[in-house]
């Protein structure tokens, strides 16, 4: 059976792809157990746009004290964003 592990795991078969490795550009932070439908929702979504992402597991009964800091919900899923966001204000300029 196909875990999400080996869904996330790449394979260089050839080069017929012509989408170069790059570094991910967030991160997913989702449930141990796969069974999150939100999660999944956001992996999707990830995966077929080509995002370049880095996965974490939560476990949701024993959430670490640095994820309870980073997410004060302390929900899943959760992404953070590395780099530019791309935002360009609030417009309230004038």
């Amino acid at each position: 059976s196909n875990t999400l592990r080996d869904a996330t795991t790449t394979t260089s078969s050839s080069s017929s792809s012509s989408i170069e490795p790059t570094e991910p550009l967030v991160t997913l932070y989702r449930d141990t157990n796969g069974w999150c439908p939100f999660c999944e929702r956001v992996w999707i979504i990830l995966r077929a746009k080509g995002i370049p992402y880095d996965e974490q597991l939560i476990s949701l009964q024993n959430k670490p004290e640095w994820y309870k800091a980073l997410v004060p919900t302390t929900l899943v899923p959760a992404v953070l964003f590395h780099g530019e966001t791309g935002e360009e204000g609030d417009g309230g300029d004038g």
